[in-house]
């Protein structure tokens, strides 16, 4: 899937590189052109696409861009009932199976909601991808309990999904984390 990507044996917490996301959703493009264009690359939005765009851009100009002065305060509370939005609006579902309480729209529109974020206030952006990639390798690689109890929550704004990227050895190069996680009877 990425470089470096190693699926978790049983017990144990991995990562997923954003380069993963990356590749998916140009693979979803690509099947969709081969589909539907005759072996041509398209990359014309779908019509949910366009408007998930629309959506998520209005979202962002009207409820983050306000705010701005807020989030750039360096002391003070997390903004959950952002986060909280986040998931209402369904965007952190968007790549994750309906089974698992997500929308499953794709990569792609993963993308779109990162790109109009971003064109508003890029920290929110990657928030976003922090509270959608612990969602989505439990959703593909962790224990049905926890798709089915963990993931929903996470894609409601319920539980917000968080992601540690550093070590000593590898700073925060996402591919070379060693930092595992392994169940020891009650606690890890």
């Amino acid at each position: 899937v990425g470089a470096g990507f190693k699926p978790a044996q049983k017990g144990q917490v991995t990562a997923l590189p954003l380069q993963a996301s990356i590749f998916v959703a140009m693979t979803e493009w690509h099947f969709k052109s081969n589909k539907n264009r005759g072996g041509k690359m398209d990359f014309t939005f779908t019509r949910e696409q366009d408007m998930l765009r629309n959506m998520v851009r209005d979202f962002a100009q009207k409820e983050l861009a306000p705010r701005i002065p807020e989030f750039d305060q360096t002391e003070g509370e997390w903004p959950f009932d952002v986060m909280k939005r986040i998931g209402q609006l369904g965007l952190t579902g968007l790549a994750i199976p309906k089974e698992f309480g997500g929308n499953a729209m794709g990569h792609v529109a993963l993308m779109i909601a990162w790109e109009e974020i971003a064109k508003v206030y890029s920290a929110w952006a990657s928030h976003l991808r922090g509270f959608v990639l612990p969602a989505y390798a439990i959703s593909n690689f962790g224990p049905s309990w926890a798709q089915t109890e963990i993931v929903p929550k996470i894609c409601r704004g319920e539980y917000q999904g968080l992601m540690a990227l550093t070590e000593d050895t590898g700073g925060s190069d996402l591919a070379n984390i060693r930092t595992t996680c392994v169940s020891d009877g009650d606690h890890y």
